[in-house]
């Protein structure tokens, strides 16, 4: 079983509608804890639909272990489908060899 240290995860979402600029996502821990991310971008920002996310790495949440994300869309989006990565961030590759990472699509938001 991997360690799922959130301190140590981020979350990459690519949506296939690439004008999706508002993001609301609920990370939960197995712990029980959630964090809730809203994101958004301007117009003027071209973000071709991805959202890129790191877990919260303060002292009080680094240890919990990442449980699963709920992704919601703004009511009047246009159908999507999204594709989720987990891997580690950049600055702890040495936790999971650099080339892990557990991807899922969804294609019904």
């Amino acid at each position: 079983m991997k360690d799922l240290r959130g301190g140590d995860l981020q979350v990459d979402l690519q949506f296939s509608d690439r004008s999706m600029r508002k993001l609301n996502a609920v990370v939960w821990y197995l712990n029980g804890r959630r964090e809730k991310v809203r994101l958004s971008h301007g117009k003027k920002v071209d973000t071709q639909g991805r959202f890129v996310f790191e877990l919260n790495a303060e002292e009080a949440w680094r240890d919990f272990t990442f449980l699963s994300l709920d992704v919601t869309v703004e009511s009047d989006a246009k159908p999507t489908s999204v594709e989720a990565t987990l891997c580690v961030r950049p600055d702890r590759e040495t936790v999971w060899s650099a080339n892990e990472q557990f991807a899922h699509t969804h294609n019904t938001l």
